[in-house]
């Protein structure tokens, strides 16, 4: 990235012309040093204007006769300084890029608007905070507010952050907002740093600085108010297990924005501290069934809230199914049983089994006994396929009780009736054998 940084601003210079310069090595490579590269410049940078100084000081300097070489070579001037002024950045050698731009003013060589970004941007790729707030002030007092582009300021707002300063991150992105016209659409470049830009805010636990870059973002036209743009409002009062103020972000969020997201997350943080009983479910699933919604009515559950958000977002068969997650994930097998008797013929069997391979492979090995607790004497569910996937769980989680949990299974399924298939029995075979029991059935 600094290669082709320096690379760019030293063609383009101020006119947008300039000598081809060589790239320097790459930001990442720490066998390099500037002493390495320097010698390699072309000849017009070793001598005047622009040069190196002795080794001893190891920095870069302007050479008295700065002047005298502009009108013959100015545009040629003009990509050189860029270059040094680049390089200083590089190396974080502040004082030589004040030296650099002292002289050039003294002389009339003025550096351009893109070349001043350019060191901009790589005083935010070296984490140079103080540096980068500096010069970012000067080019909006020298060149204009317009001058830098969205994407660079967000990385500078995201820097001060990181560094302990949300406010003065959300500031400076207010500033950067009011100064500037909207754009007619958001700036592809800018959309993943707004992104990290507002989780970062929301770690702060504050939701109120967090709503504020929020909307600065959209009133700036930065950023689409998608899912990963909106979550982090819900993530605040998530982690302050706040979840009164949770249901009315996430209603203002579905009437606003027409989206959803960490709805699964919501449903079990709210059975977590309020576990669902035949008086929560009932009335709910009613509503589902009738397909009728009170949302946001007085006095309804914080459960029955969610909910209707997901019927009004999603129908009624997809909210059902996040209902009866929510309930294994949560540790309620007798609240997903009501749930699957809701859902009748209508349970998506290929989205149950899709999770319930999430669940296997992330050892989630309770919340597929629950659904097998859940779902027993009911033939909406391949149960067989089920007990398969619940023995590769086991088998993944390799701890000394895996086998014994296998056979268990096994002795589960037989006294319901269920006919183990051949994979079955050679997976709980092999995994009998590694746990030392003996295999009680003939191995197809």
């Amino acid at each position: 990235m600094a290669g082709r940084l320096v690379g760019r601003a030293a063609v383009r210079g101020v006119s947008g012309r300039g000598c081809v310069l060589p790239r320097p090595p790459c930001c990442c490579s720490s066998s390099v040093t500037r002493d390495q590269w320097l010698p390699r410049l072309p000849h017009q940078l070793s001598t005047p204007p622009f040069s190196t100084v002795s080794r001893e000081t190891q920095q870069l300097k302007v050479e008295d006769d700065f002047p005298a070489h502009l009108h013959t070579r100015g545009h040629e001037m003009e990509g050189n300084l860029a270059l040094l002024l680049l390089l200083s950045a590089r190396w974080d050698d502040g004082a030589s890029v004040r030296q650099l731009l002292e002289q050039a003013e003294a002389s009339g060589v003025r550096p351009s608007a893109h070349t001043m970004e350019s060191v901009l941007i790589t005083y935010i790729k070296n984490k140079n905070l103080p540096a980068a707030v500096g010069l970012y002030a000067d080019i909006q007092r020298e060149y204009g507010a317009s001058a830098i582009e969205a994407c660079t300021v967000v990385n500078l707002c995201l820097m001060l952050m990181e560094s302990g300063e949300p406010s003065e991150g959300v500031g400076t992105m207010r500033d950067f907002v009011e100064s500037h016209a909207r754009p007619d659409m958001p700036p592809k470049s800018a959309a993943e740093g707004c992104k990290a830009l507002l989780h970062r805010v929301a770690e702060t636990g504050s939701y109120e600085l967090t709503k504020e870059l929020f909307d600065l973002l959209l009133q700036g036209r930065l950023v689409d108010p998608g899912p990963q743009v909106v979550a982090p409002l819900l993530q605040c009062k998530l982690e302050r297990d706040d979840l009164e103020g949770t249901v009315e972000v996430a209603e203002y969020i579905y009437h606003s924005f027409h989206t959803l997201p960490k709805r699964m997350e919501i449903l079990i943080k709210i059975m977590s501290q309020h576990p669902p009983s035949d008086e929560d479910l009932l009335p709910v699933l009613r509503r589902a069934k009738e397909q009728t919604s009170q949302c946001e009515g007085v006095g309804d559950s914080l459960l029955g809230r969610i909910f209707d958000l997901a019927l009004h977002c999603y129908g009624t068969t997809q909210a059902q199914h996040d209902l009866l997650f929510a309930c294994l994930e949560s540790g309620y097998p007798a609240a997903a049983r009501l749930v699957l008797e809701a859902l009748g013929s209508e349970v998506d069997e290929r989205q149950v089994v899709r999770l319930c391979k999430i669940y296997a492979k992330n050892e989630r090995e309770a919340a597929l006994e629950h659904l097998l607790a859940a779902s027993r004497g009911m033939t909406t569910l391949d149960r067989t396929k089920i007990c398969e996937i619940l023995l590769d769980a086991y088998r993944l989680a390799g701890n000394t009780t895996a086998g014994e949990k296998g056979l268990s299974l096994w002795r589960a399924m037989q006294e319901e009736g269920l006919t183990p298939s051949s994979a079955f029995l050679s997976s709980l075979a092999a995994l009998l054998a590694s746990c030392s029991i003996e295999v009680p059935f003939q191995v197809p």
